[in-house]
């Protein structure tokens, strides 16, 4: 009985003002970002969302394709595999060549998808009026 009584328990307290600073600089990385504020701040990250996605879709693109147009070309100079490495290297191509293609169909459907938001908050930012933040309108498929 006397055994469950007896806990071991430590409290630290932090002596000086750099141990505080420091505490608090490591607690601040691990605490989840404050939203954005609402206004021009919003409004710069829809419009970097909007154009961002779509070149980087479209540069990962062009890198997958270079990659595997050149291990289609090292199939075929090294290890002499034409049919397999003609194979891989019109894929590669392909995939290259559809990229422009990719970016310009992403940059309309993400376009479309923040332009009502853009366009809101930016005729209220240069109006001078400030209203909630516009919430995201619900599909119909989601009912």
């Amino acid at each position: 009985m006397e055994e469950q009584n007896k806990r071991f328990s430590i409290t630290y307290s932090a002596a000086t003002e750099k141990e505080r600073t420091e505490i608090e600089q490591i607690r601040s990385r691990y605490i989840e970002d404050e939203p954005i504020e609402y206004g021009l701040p919003r409004l710069r990250q829809m419009d970097v969302r909007a154009r961002r996605t779509p070149a980087a879709l479209g540069i990962t693109s062009v890198v997958v394709g270079m990659l595997c147009f050149t291990f289609g070309l090292l199939m075929i100079l090294v290890w002499e595999l034409v049919p397999g490495g003609i194979s891989l290297c019109l894929i590669g191509g392909m995939l290259v060549l559809a990229s422009v293609p990719i970016v310009y169909y992403l940059s309309k459907v993400i376009g479309r998808k923040y332009s009502e938001k853009i366009l809101s908050l930016s005729d209220e930012l240069l109006n001078g009026k400030q209203k909630q933040p516009v919430e995201p309108k619900q599909d119909k498929s989601d009912k």
